[in-house]
């Protein structure tokens, strides 16, 4: 039996193919994938390459779907039609951060859509690996299986959110209005902060933002981020500024506009060839700031986010912006490239 699948053969080089119905592995489980999350770092995979990502290969990781099968060998919980989220993070277990309780910084961490194939195909043969500590979950009663392909993006959130320590004395900025900035918004809302300023500088990005009624609107095309940042919060700064976008230039004005004593979080990741924006570091010094790095999440961050979508605090369905065949990959990567969509999934 062939299964469809957008295959990438190379950088900027994909197309959908038959490929062959993966086998169910002994000790695991094959998942009819229905829905997967095009995510803002698949596109630079598909645009720039990655160094996990061998071609030819099959992307995609913000997954959900059916158990279709479980192998000859298989002990675990999961059974035929049982509707499963998966979060694509495979940690070690055995590193003294896993022994710690700190998955999210597992030495050894691998990747559903890296190190094996992904979401973007009809069936996706999960390792054993990734079923022991929790990131492949049951969907809870009444989670739509449309809406579970947030988990994954709202874990890394809630883990960055988690170490600002963001709460009702807060104002933050959030500069990146995609939908992972848009995530941060809503979540930083249910955490209580104060006031929640949002920049971009595409319009479209902003106007679709909307929805999530953030205090002010900032479109940074034309002016200056740092000055209108200082104005909306009575000279002083953000206490909280997150770059949820691959641009290292906002990483300077974070640091620019931070108040004294803020909390930065750099959330997005930049291209190879920008990673070194020139920071004035007497900034952090003087002004005591706190600059975390954020990237991953761990199991309860996991299972954070699904009770997070469950419960409705985090409105999935307005995130969602458009959803569409496997048919139609290319024209959604375009949609999405141009920031006329929120968050495009392909169905199957």
């Amino acid at each position: 039996m062939k299964s469809k699948a957008i295959v990438l053969k190379d950088i900027d080089n994909y197309q959908l193919e038959y490929v062959d119905k993966p086998k169910c592995p002994d000790k695991s489980i094959l998942v009819k994938v229905k829905y997967c999350g095009i995510c803002g770092s698949d596109l630079r995979i598909l645009k720039y390459g990655h160094k996990n990502v061998r071609f030819p290969a099959i992307i995609g990781h913000e997954i959900s779907g059916t158990v279709s099968e479980t192998g000859k060998l298989y002990e675990g919980c999961f059974k035929p039609s049982d509707k499963i989220a998966i979060g694509p993070l495979v940690y070690c277990g055995m590193c003294e951060f896993c022994l710690g309780g700190k998955f999210e910084y597992c030495i050894n961490r691998r990747e559903i859509a890296q190190q094996w194939p992904g979401g973007f195909c009809q069936y996706l043969a999960l390792p054993a690996e990734a079923l022991v500590f929790g990131n492949v979950r049951k969907l809870p009663d009444g989670i739509d299986p449309l809406h579970a392909v947030l988990a994954e993006p709202l874990s890394s959130c809630i883990n960055a959110q988690e170490q600002l320590n963001i709460n009702i004395n807060d104002v933050v900025l959030i500069i990146g209005a995609g939908p992972v900035g848009c995530l941060h918004l809503q979540l930083a809302k249910a955490r209580g902060s104060k006031k929640i300023i949002l920049a971009d500088i595409n319009q479209k990005r902003l106007d679709l933002a909307k929805i999530f009624s953030p205090d002010v609107l900032l479109n940074t095309s034309n002016i200056s981020l740092v000055h209108h940042a200082r104005e909306a919060t009575n000279g002083m700064g953000p206490d909280v500024i997150i770059t949820a976008n691959p641009s290292g230039i906002t990483q300077v004005q974070a640091i620019e506009c931070a108040k004294i004593g803020g909390r930065i979080a750099f959330f997005g990741g930049i291209k190879d060839k920008e990673n070194k924006p020139q920071i004035d570091t007497n900034l952090i010094h003087y002004n005591a700031l706190k600059v975390f790095g954020i990237f991953g999440f761990s199991p309860k961050h996991y299972m954070n986010s699904l009770d997070l979508i469950n419960s409705g605090r985090i409105a999935a369905e307005q995130f969602i912006t458009k959803v569409v065949s496997i048919d139609d990959f290319k024209k959604a990567v375009k949609l999405a490239l141009n920031g006329e969509v929120l968050k495009i999934v392909i169905k199957f």
